[in-house]
Protein backbone atom coordinates (compact mmCIF):
# COMPACT_ATOMS: atom_id res chain seq x y z
CA UNK A 1 0.00 0.00 0.00
CA UNK A 2 1.26 3.46 -0.91
CA UNK A 3 1.13 4.79 2.65
CA UNK A 4 3.85 2.29 3.59
CA UNK A 5 6.27 3.65 1.03
CA UNK A 6 9.33 5.69 2.01
CA UNK A 7 11.76 7.59 -0.17
CA UNK A 8 15.23 6.15 -0.06
CA UNK A 9 16.64 9.48 1.08
CA UNK A 10 14.80 8.90 4.37
CA UNK A 11 16.20 5.37 4.72
CA UNK A 12 19.84 5.40 3.56
CA UNK A 13 22.95 7.57 3.86
CA UNK A 14 26.24 7.76 2.01
CA UNK A 15 29.37 6.39 3.64
CA UNK A 16 32.76 7.62 2.45
CA UNK A 17 35.53 5.94 4.45
CA UNK A 18 38.79 5.62 2.55
CA UNK A 19 41.45 2.94 2.82
CA UNK A 20 43.99 5.46 4.11
CA UNK A 21 45.97 3.06 6.29
CA UNK A 22 45.84 0.24 3.72
CA UNK A 23 43.55 -1.69 6.02
CA UNK A 24 42.92 -4.16 3.22
CA UNK A 25 43.87 -4.92 -0.37
CA UNK A 26 40.77 -7.05 -1.01
CA UNK A 27 39.33 -5.18 -3.99
CA UNK A 28 35.80 -6.17 -5.02
CA UNK A 29 33.56 -5.46 -7.95
CA UNK A 30 29.84 -6.14 -8.43
CA UNK A 31 28.44 -8.46 -11.09
CA UNK A 32 25.17 -8.03 -12.90
CA UNK A 33 23.48 -10.52 -10.59
CA UNK A 34 24.18 -8.10 -7.72
CA UNK A 35 26.85 -10.04 -5.88
CA UNK A 36 30.33 -8.97 -4.88
CA UNK A 37 33.15 -10.64 -6.78
CA UNK A 38 36.95 -10.27 -6.84
CA UNK A 39 37.81 -7.36 -9.09
CA UNK A 40 39.41 -8.19 -12.44
CA UNK A 41 41.24 -4.84 -12.45
CA UNK A 42 45.03 -4.88 -12.51
CA UNK A 43 46.02 -3.20 -9.23
CA UNK A 44 49.79 -3.70 -9.52
CA UNK A 45 51.32 -0.33 -8.71
CA UNK A 46 47.91 1.18 -7.90
CA UNK A 47 47.52 3.45 -4.88
CA UNK A 48 44.74 1.75 -2.93
CA UNK A 49 44.56 4.37 -0.18
CA UNK A 50 41.88 6.32 -2.05
CA UNK A 51 39.62 3.29 -2.51
CA UNK A 52 36.45 3.14 -0.44
CA UNK A 53 36.12 0.77 2.49
CA UNK A 54 32.98 -1.31 2.76
CA UNK A 55 31.94 -3.10 5.93
CA UNK A 56 29.28 -5.57 7.03
CA UNK A 57 25.68 -4.57 6.25
CA UNK A 58 26.78 -1.74 3.97
CA UNK A 59 25.86 -1.52 0.30
CA UNK A 60 27.90 -0.56 -2.74
CA UNK A 61 26.67 0.26 -6.22
CA UNK A 62 28.27 1.15 -9.51
CA UNK A 63 26.33 4.12 -10.92
CA UNK A 64 28.21 4.34 -14.21
CA UNK A 65 26.78 1.63 -16.50
CA UNK A 66 23.09 1.46 -15.64
CA UNK A 67 21.85 2.75 -18.98
CA UNK A 68 24.16 0.48 -20.95
CA UNK A 69 23.51 -2.72 -19.00
CA UNK A 70 19.84 -2.09 -18.07
CA UNK A 71 20.73 -3.01 -14.48
CA UNK A 72 21.93 -1.30 -11.35
CA UNK A 73 24.97 -3.25 -10.08
CA UNK A 74 24.32 -3.11 -6.35
CA UNK A 75 25.19 -5.54 -3.56
CA UNK A 76 24.98 -5.96 0.21
CA UNK A 77 28.27 -6.75 1.94
CA UNK A 78 27.91 -9.52 4.53
CA UNK A 79 31.48 -10.43 5.51
CA UNK A 80 32.96 -9.45 8.87
CA UNK A 81 36.30 -8.35 7.38
CA UNK A 82 36.30 -5.03 5.53
CA UNK A 83 37.00 -4.85 1.79
CA UNK A 84 37.50 -2.03 -0.69
CA UNK A 85 35.64 -0.93 -3.80
CA UNK A 86 36.27 1.58 -6.55
CA UNK A 87 36.28 5.27 -5.55
CA UNK A 88 33.61 5.74 -8.23
CA UNK A 89 31.15 3.49 -6.39
CA UNK A 90 28.52 4.75 -3.98
CA UNK A 91 28.84 3.12 -0.56
CA UNK A 92 25.82 3.54 1.72
CA UNK A 93 24.03 2.07 4.70
CA UNK A 94 20.58 1.94 6.27
CA UNK A 95 20.03 4.82 8.68
CA UNK A 96 17.79 2.89 11.08
CA UNK A 97 17.91 -0.92 11.01
CA UNK A 98 15.14 -1.01 13.61
CA UNK A 99 12.80 0.13 10.84
CA UNK A 100 14.39 -1.23 7.66
CA UNK A 101 16.46 -4.41 7.54
CA UNK A 102 19.45 -4.38 5.13
CA UNK A 103 18.55 -7.80 3.71
CA UNK A 104 14.99 -6.66 3.01
CA UNK A 105 16.26 -3.54 1.24
CA UNK A 106 18.57 -5.72 -0.86
CA UNK A 107 15.61 -7.83 -1.95
CA UNK A 108 13.94 -4.66 -3.18
CA UNK A 109 17.08 -3.66 -5.08
CA UNK A 110 17.12 -7.07 -6.77
CA UNK A 111 13.72 -6.59 -8.38
CA UNK A 112 13.70 -6.08 -12.18
CA UNK A 113 11.29 -3.21 -11.59
CA UNK A 114 13.95 -1.41 -9.55
CA UNK A 115 16.41 -1.78 -12.42
CA UNK A 116 13.89 -0.39 -14.86
CA UNK A 117 13.25 2.61 -12.63
CA UNK A 118 17.01 3.21 -12.33
CA UNK A 119 17.29 3.03 -16.12
CA UNK A 120 14.59 5.70 -16.41
CA UNK A 121 16.68 8.05 -14.26
CA UNK A 122 19.98 7.55 -16.14
CA UNK A 123 21.68 10.47 -17.84
CA UNK A 124 22.43 10.96 -21.54
CA UNK A 125 26.02 9.73 -21.44
CA UNK A 126 27.12 6.76 -23.57
CA UNK A 127 27.19 4.45 -20.57
CA UNK A 128 24.11 5.90 -18.92
CA UNK A 129 25.08 6.87 -15.39
CA UNK A 130 22.80 7.67 -12.47
CA UNK A 131 23.24 10.25 -9.73
CA UNK A 132 22.95 9.75 -5.99
CA UNK A 133 20.06 12.22 -5.84
CA UNK A 134 18.17 10.23 -8.46
CA UNK A 135 18.66 7.03 -6.49
CA UNK A 136 17.47 8.55 -3.23
CA UNK A 137 14.38 10.00 -4.88
CA UNK A 138 13.09 6.47 -5.47
CA UNK A 139 10.71 4.80 -3.03
CA UNK A 140 10.32 1.40 -1.45
CA UNK A 141 7.64 -0.15 0.78
CA UNK A 142 8.63 -0.47 4.44
CA UNK A 143 6.34 -2.99 6.17
CA UNK A 144 6.68 -4.10 9.78
CA UNK A 145 9.89 -5.79 10.89
CA UNK A 146 7.99 -9.05 11.34
CA UNK A 147 6.82 -8.97 7.74
CA UNK A 148 10.30 -8.02 6.51
CA UNK A 149 11.81 -10.97 8.38
CA UNK A 150 9.15 -13.34 7.02
CA UNK A 151 9.92 -12.25 3.45
CA UNK A 152 13.66 -12.62 4.03
CA UNK A 153 13.17 -16.11 5.47
CA UNK A 154 11.02 -17.22 2.54
CA UNK A 155 13.63 -15.94 0.09
CA UNK A 156 16.50 -17.61 1.95
CA UNK A 157 14.69 -20.97 1.99
CA UNK A 158 14.58 -20.86 -1.81
CA UNK A 159 18.17 -19.63 -2.08
CA UNK A 160 19.42 -22.37 0.25
CA UNK A 161 17.70 -24.92 -1.97
CA UNK A 162 19.45 -23.45 -5.01
CA UNK A 163 22.80 -23.54 -3.21
CA UNK A 164 22.26 -27.20 -2.33
CA UNK A 165 21.45 -28.06 -5.95
CA UNK A 166 24.58 -26.25 -7.10
CA UNK A 167 26.71 -28.21 -4.64
CA UNK A 168 25.28 -31.46 -6.02
CA UNK A 169 26.15 -30.31 -9.54
CA UNK A 170 29.65 -29.35 -8.41
CA UNK A 171 30.11 -32.84 -6.94
CA UNK A 172 29.02 -34.40 -10.22
CA UNK A 173 31.48 -32.13 -12.01
CA UNK A 174 34.27 -33.30 -9.70
CA UNK A 175 33.43 -36.93 -10.47
CA UNK A 176 33.64 -36.19 -14.18
CA UNK A 177 37.04 -34.57 -13.90
CA UNK A 178 38.34 -37.48 -11.85
CA UNK A 179 37.41 -39.70 -14.79
CA UNK A 180 39.00 -37.27 -17.23
CA UNK A 181 42.24 -37.04 -15.24
CA UNK A 182 42.48 -40.83 -14.99
CA UNK A 183 42.02 -41.22 -18.73
CA UNK A 184 44.62 -38.62 -19.69
CA UNK A 185 47.22 -39.85 -17.19
CA UNK A 186 49.02 -41.73 -19.97
CA UNK A 187 48.84 -39.02 -22.60
CA UNK A 188 52.59 -39.22 -23.26
CA UNK A 189 51.71 -41.84 -25.83
CA UNK A 190 49.11 -39.63 -27.49
CA UNK A 191 49.63 -37.94 -30.86
CA UNK A 192 50.60 -34.27 -31.14
CA UNK A 193 48.05 -31.83 -32.52
CA UNK A 194 46.36 -28.47 -31.98
CA UNK A 195 42.95 -27.47 -30.72
CA UNK A 196 41.65 -27.24 -34.28
CA UNK A 197 41.95 -31.04 -34.32
CA UNK A 198 39.20 -31.19 -31.68
CA UNK A 199 36.53 -29.81 -34.02
CA UNK A 200 35.37 -26.89 -36.11
CA UNK A 201 35.97 -23.56 -34.34
CA UNK A 202 33.45 -20.79 -34.95
CA UNK A 203 33.48 -17.18 -33.72
CA UNK A 204 30.19 -15.53 -32.79
CA UNK A 205 29.04 -12.10 -33.93
CA UNK A 206 26.53 -9.34 -33.20
CA UNK A 207 24.09 -7.87 -35.76
CA UNK A 208 24.89 -4.44 -37.11
CA UNK A 209 23.81 -1.44 -35.07
CA UNK A 210 21.57 -0.36 -37.94
CA UNK A 211 19.10 -3.08 -37.03
CA UNK A 212 20.01 -3.54 -33.37
CA UNK A 213 16.54 -2.47 -32.24
CA UNK A 214 14.94 -5.16 -34.36
CA UNK A 215 16.99 -8.28 -33.76
CA UNK A 216 16.03 -9.25 -30.21
CA UNK A 217 12.34 -10.00 -30.62
CA UNK A 218 11.98 -13.67 -31.41
CA UNK A 219 13.41 -16.50 -33.39
CA UNK A 220 16.86 -18.02 -32.86
CA UNK A 221 18.44 -18.58 -29.44
CA UNK A 222 21.34 -16.12 -29.11
CA UNK A 223 23.84 -16.33 -26.25
CA UNK A 224 26.14 -13.72 -24.73
CA UNK A 225 28.74 -14.39 -22.01
CA UNK A 226 26.68 -12.72 -19.31
CA UNK A 227 23.81 -15.13 -20.03
CA UNK A 228 25.99 -18.00 -18.83
CA UNK A 229 28.76 -16.64 -16.61
CA UNK A 230 26.43 -14.70 -14.30
CA UNK A 231 24.66 -17.89 -13.21
CA UNK A 232 27.57 -20.28 -13.83
CA UNK A 233 25.45 -22.27 -16.25
CA UNK A 234 27.23 -25.42 -17.43
CA UNK A 235 24.55 -26.03 -20.06
CA UNK A 236 22.99 -23.40 -22.29
CA UNK A 237 19.75 -23.46 -24.24
CA UNK A 238 18.79 -19.79 -24.52
CA UNK A 239 19.89 -16.32 -23.52
CA UNK A 240 18.02 -13.28 -22.29
CA UNK A 241 17.09 -12.41 -25.87
CA UNK A 242 16.56 -14.26 -29.11
CA UNK A 243 17.88 -13.07 -32.44
CA UNK A 244 15.56 -12.57 -35.39
CA UNK A 245 16.20 -14.07 -38.81
CA UNK A 246 17.04 -10.54 -40.01
CA UNK A 247 19.60 -10.14 -37.24
CA UNK A 248 21.06 -13.57 -37.93
CA UNK A 249 21.46 -12.85 -41.64
CA UNK A 250 23.14 -9.50 -40.98
CA UNK A 251 26.17 -10.91 -39.18
CA UNK A 252 28.74 -13.68 -39.53
CA UNK A 253 27.59 -15.82 -36.63
CA UNK A 254 26.48 -19.38 -37.37
CA UNK A 255 24.12 -21.82 -35.79
CA UNK A 256 25.89 -24.26 -33.48
CA UNK A 257 24.28 -27.70 -33.08
CA UNK A 258 23.49 -29.28 -29.72
CA UNK A 259 26.66 -30.61 -28.15
CA UNK A 260 28.78 -27.65 -29.23
CA UNK A 261 31.18 -26.38 -26.57
CA UNK A 262 31.15 -22.62 -26.00
CA UNK A 263 34.26 -20.89 -24.59
CA UNK A 264 34.41 -17.23 -23.55
CA UNK A 265 37.28 -15.77 -25.53
CA UNK A 266 37.06 -12.22 -24.17
CA UNK A 267 37.59 -11.09 -20.58
CA UNK A 268 36.69 -12.94 -18.50
CA UNK A 269 38.36 -15.59 -20.66
CA UNK A 270 37.84 -19.25 -19.93
CA UNK A 271 34.22 -19.89 -18.99
CA UNK A 272 32.95 -23.04 -20.69
CA UNK A 273 29.38 -24.14 -21.37
CA UNK A 274 27.66 -26.71 -23.56
CA UNK A 275 24.80 -26.04 -25.97
CA UNK A 276 21.89 -28.38 -25.38
CA UNK A 277 20.02 -27.18 -28.45
CA UNK A 278 20.79 -25.31 -31.66
CA UNK A 279 21.88 -21.71 -30.98
CA UNK A 280 24.24 -18.92 -31.97
CA UNK A 281 26.44 -16.57 -29.95
CA UNK A 282 27.90 -13.09 -29.97
CA UNK A 283 31.60 -12.40 -30.45
CA UNK A 284 32.37 -13.01 -26.77
CA UNK A 285 32.42 -16.75 -27.51
CA UNK A 286 34.45 -19.12 -29.58
CA UNK A 287 32.49 -22.32 -30.18
CA UNK A 288 33.83 -25.75 -30.99
CA UNK A 289 31.68 -28.29 -32.83
CA UNK A 290 33.51 -31.45 -31.72
CA UNK A 291 34.45 -34.09 -34.25
CA UNK A 292 32.56 -37.32 -33.60
CA UNK A 293 35.72 -39.23 -32.69
CA UNK A 294 36.59 -36.59 -30.05
CA UNK A 295 33.20 -35.84 -28.54
CA UNK A 296 31.68 -33.08 -26.43
CA UNK A 297 32.81 -34.50 -23.09
CA UNK A 298 36.51 -34.49 -23.96
CA UNK A 299 36.45 -30.97 -25.44
CA UNK A 300 34.50 -29.63 -22.44
CA UNK A 301 36.84 -31.22 -19.90
CA UNK A 302 39.96 -30.16 -21.77
CA UNK A 303 38.89 -26.51 -22.04
CA UNK A 304 37.83 -26.40 -18.38
CA UNK A 305 41.09 -27.99 -17.22
CA UNK A 306 43.23 -25.70 -19.39
CA UNK A 307 41.35 -22.39 -19.16
CA UNK A 308 44.29 -20.54 -17.60
CA UNK A 309 46.70 -21.91 -20.19
CA UNK A 310 44.44 -20.76 -23.02
CA UNK A 311 43.99 -17.35 -21.36
CA UNK A 312 47.78 -16.92 -21.37
CA UNK A 313 47.60 -16.88 -25.18
CA UNK A 314 45.30 -13.85 -25.10
CA UNK A 315 46.28 -10.37 -26.24
CA UNK A 316 44.83 -6.89 -26.61
CA UNK A 317 45.19 -3.43 -25.09
CA UNK A 318 41.52 -2.56 -24.52
CA UNK A 319 40.51 -6.04 -23.33
CA UNK A 320 42.06 -9.48 -23.31
CA UNK A 321 40.96 -11.73 -26.18
CA UNK A 322 41.94 -15.11 -27.57
CA UNK A 323 41.48 -14.94 -31.34
CA UNK A 324 40.19 -17.81 -33.45
CA UNK A 325 43.55 -18.29 -35.15
CA UNK A 326 45.35 -18.31 -31.81
CA UNK A 327 42.92 -20.82 -30.30
CA UNK A 328 43.26 -23.08 -33.33
CA UNK A 329 47.05 -23.15 -33.04
CA UNK A 330 47.40 -24.01 -29.33
CA UNK A 331 49.30 -27.33 -29.12
CA UNK A 332 47.54 -30.31 -27.50
CA UNK A 333 47.79 -34.05 -27.18
CA UNK A 334 45.11 -35.87 -29.17
CA UNK A 335 43.33 -38.74 -27.40
CA UNK A 336 42.97 -42.14 -29.04
CA UNK A 337 39.43 -42.69 -30.27
CA UNK A 338 38.88 -45.39 -27.64
CA UNK A 339 39.76 -42.98 -24.82
CA UNK A 340 37.50 -40.18 -26.10
CA UNK A 341 34.58 -42.57 -26.60
CA UNK A 342 35.08 -44.04 -23.13
CA UNK A 343 34.87 -40.55 -21.60
CA UNK A 344 31.71 -39.83 -23.62
CA UNK A 345 30.16 -43.05 -22.27
CA UNK A 346 31.07 -42.22 -18.66
CA UNK A 347 29.94 -38.60 -18.87
CA UNK A 348 26.52 -39.04 -20.46
CA UNK A 349 24.67 -39.94 -17.22
CA UNK A 350 26.54 -37.14 -15.42
CA UNK A 351 25.53 -34.61 -18.06
CA UNK A 352 21.92 -35.83 -17.96
CA UNK A 353 21.80 -35.43 -14.17
CA UNK A 354 23.38 -31.98 -14.32
CA UNK A 355 20.92 -30.77 -16.94
CA UNK A 356 18.00 -31.97 -14.80
CA UNK A 357 19.43 -30.16 -11.77
CA UNK A 358 20.01 -26.96 -13.73
CA UNK A 359 16.38 -27.10 -14.85
CA UNK A 360 15.35 -27.38 -11.19
CA UNK A 361 17.53 -24.40 -10.37
CA UNK A 362 15.84 -22.46 -13.16
CA UNK A 363 12.43 -23.20 -11.67
CA UNK A 364 13.62 -22.10 -8.23
CA UNK A 365 15.00 -18.89 -9.72
CA UNK A 366 11.56 -18.20 -11.20
CA UNK A 367 10.03 -18.74 -7.77
CA UNK A 368 12.45 -16.19 -6.31
CA UNK A 369 11.47 -13.69 -8.99
CA UNK A 370 7.79 -14.27 -8.21
CA UNK A 371 8.46 -13.67 -4.50
CA UNK A 372 10.28 -10.41 -5.27
CA UNK A 373 7.40 -9.26 -7.45
CA UNK A 374 5.07 -9.55 -4.45
CA UNK A 375 7.04 -7.14 -2.26
CA UNK A 376 4.66 -4.39 -3.33
CA UNK A 377 1.57 -6.22 -2.06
Amino acid sequence: MKENYQTLKNCIRLVDERNKDLQTTNLLGINIDKFFMPSVANIIGTDLTDYKLIKRNQFACNPMHVGRDDRMPIALYQNNEAAIVSPAYFVFEITDIEKLLPKYAMLWFMRPEFDRECWFYTDSSVRGGITWDAITDMKLPVPSLDKQMAIIKAYEVIQNRIDLKRKINDNLEAQMFTLFDDLVAEQLSWADGTIKDFGEIISGATPSTAISDNFTKSGIAWITPRDTTSQNRKFTSHGNADITKLGYKSCSTRLMPAGSVLFTSRAPVGFVTIAINELCTNQGFKSIIPFSHIGTAFVYCFLKRNAQLIESYGSGTTFLEVSTSTLQSIPVKLPPISVALKLTHYCKPIFDAQIAIENEIGSLQETKTLLLSKLVS
